[in-house]
Parts: C-alpha cells; sequence; structure tokens
C-alpha cells in the first residue's frame, strides 16, 4: 500500500488536485495545481532540502530534491486538469469553471 513520506505544508494554499511528471528540454518537472487556482512548476534536482522518492526502478532510490522554479497565474477557480507538451514546452491547464490556460 501506499505511505506517506513527506507533506508540501505552505506550497499551495488549498487542496493540491492533480500533478504530474514532466522531462522538458532536459529537464525533470513536478507540475501541483490547486483549489487555489494556482499552478506551480517544481524542479528536480540533485542539491535542496524537499525531496521525492525516486521510481522503484531507479538505482539506490535516492531522494530528488524539490526545489520552485516558478507559478503560473491566470485562473480564479480550482484548477483540476494539468496536461504538458513535452516538446513545446508547454503546459495546460483547466479549471472547474472551464477556463483553459496554456502556459
Amino acid at each position: 500500500g501506499a505511505r506517506l513520506t513527506q507533506t508540501a505544508v505552505g506550497m499551495h494554499a488549498a487542496t493540491v488536485t492533480t500533478l504530474m511528471y514532466a522531462h522538458v528540454h532536459g529537464v525533470h518537472l513536478l507540475i501541483t495545481a490547486s483549489e487555489d487556482a494556482s499552478v506551480r512548476v517544481w524542479r528536480l534536482s540533485e542539491g535542496g532540502q524537499r525531496s521525492l522518492f525516486r521510481d522503484r526502478g531507479e538505482i539506490g532510490k535516492r531522494p530528488m530534491p524539490l526545489a520552485p522554479a516558478c507559478a503560473l497565474v491566470g485562473h480564479v477557480e480550482a484548477v483540476t486538469c494539468l496536461d504538458v507538451s513535452e516538446e513545446l514546452g508547454l503546459i495546460a491547464s483547466a479549471s472547474a469553471g472551464g477556463t483553459i490556460l496554456v502556459h
């Protein structure tokens, strides 16, 4: 079963509704969206304080530190859906009210 290994207190002002991993232009990213109408992009790197554990297939299961890269704004309602074009380096987000933004 699943177990809690870390929390993200203070990173979003409300519940995280969706997240996804992307590898864009050689950079490993975690993108999160929230009921607070925000989308946040986190860079997974070799240094930092917050960490996510690599997939089971990764050698050694060492932590991958998580560093804030940017916040994407424009929604006024909870963000409920994300998608990424790794080829184009674009993030699309959709809100509960039906607004779709391309960042």
